[in-house]
């Protein structure tokens, strides 16, 4: 008949209950590298936009001024034909002001947009860095007290299970 050896038994329990909470804390790392991870892929989303945004305005602008040049080109060679008159010249400014105004409207918000994005994207990524440290930080503290605690409780247990043993074996060899 093979005894039971209480002091064993604890000894594997406290050493599963550190194995577990040593899971937990890998798992918690795991969990927040998928999550910058996943952050830094919506990042570079967010930059390839941008590219595709900056690319769309240098080829609005380029069209613009095609079409600014082109109706220059033709306002000139009639108005080379007919000098005195001074409403072509009216519509020649008008015609420069509209140009002027739709390039400021169309490539304005664009790049409103795109500075809000960034300033917001380099703010919430700033945030996540504080955010991630600062819990690294209390795990490493809270993992330090807890196996400080868990090694205490460990040998109080241990303790009592030699006296509680120790007991036994002087009640068992009264009995003898």
């Amino acid at each position: 008949m093979t005894t039971f050896d209480s002091k064993y038994f604890f000894n594997l329990i406290w050493d599963r209950w550190d194995e577990g909470l040593n899971q937990l804390y890998n798992s918690q790392k795991q969990i927040e590298n998928l999550f910058l991870q996943t952050f830094n892929q919506q990042k570079n989303s967010w930059e390839l936009n941008f590219k595709l945004i900056e690319s769309y305005s240098k080829e609005l602008k380029s069209l613009i001024e095609k079409y600014q040049s082109k109706v220059f080109a033709a306002l000139e060679n009639y108005q080379q034909e007919d000098k005195k008159n001074e409403s072509l010249q009216n519509i020649q400014k008008q015609l420069e002001n509209l140009i002027e105004r739709i390039s400021e409207l169309s490539l304005t918000p664009q790049n409103a947009i795109k500075q809000i994005m960034s300033q917001n994207l380099a703010h919430i990524e700033k945030n996540i860095e504080e955010l991630i440290e600062q819990q690294q930080k209390n795990r490493a503290e809270m993992k330090a007290m807890i196996s400080e605690v868990s090694q205490e409780m460990k040998k109080v247990v241990e303790k009592i299970t030699e006296e509680l043993t120790k007991f036994q074996n002087e009640n068992l060899s009264l009995l003898k």
